[in-house]
């Protein structure tokens, strides 16, 4: 556009094509066919918490793309960590996880539990109800049952 054909004569080609040449050439170049190996980037429990608090506080979208872009993380990633709140933000617990059987009996003994302790709540309400009649009849009052045949 200057008016020169050799591509040598526009400023940033140039600069671009003499930096890739002197890696290139350079006896600190790295060697070309071993690739670095990047890793997957794990944020943190904390750090995700941190995230979502300080996008909580954002009040406009500009404010949290620029903390989106500052953290880099995408929008799908703060709404699958809010999702899976406790999986996301826990970290699993290692180790063999309980067998289906033994899983099964600790249900079956837990509602058992639940049952018995029912069974006695009922068994304390009868009670009370059976003294509250008892008061009543003593004291000359109507009970409920004697009102709702009134009624």
């Amino acid at each position: 556009m200057n008016g020169s054909s050799d591509p040598s004569a526009d400023p940033v080609n140039s600069s671009v094509n003499r930096s890739e040449a002197a890696q290139r050439f350079s006896p600190k170049a790295s060697n070309p066919e071993v690739l670095a190996i990047k890793r997957r980037r794990t944020i943190s429990p904390a750090d995700k918490r941190r995230i979502l608090q300080a996008y909580d506080r954002c009040k406009t979208p500009a404010e949290r793309g620029a903390l989106m872009r500052r953290e880099r993380v995408y929008s799908s990633m703060l709404s699958g960590w809010r999702k899976h709140d406790r999986a996301a933000l826990v970290v699993p617990k290692r180790g063999p996880k309980a067998s289906p059987a033994v899983a099964q009996r600790n249900r079956d003994v837990q509602l058992t539990r639940e049952i018995d302790r029912l069974r006695r709540q009922l068994e304390r309400a009868n009670a009370i109800i059976d003294v509250q009649k008892k008061l009543c009849t003593l004291l000359g009052l109507p009970t409920a049952e004697e009102q709702e045949r009134k009624d």
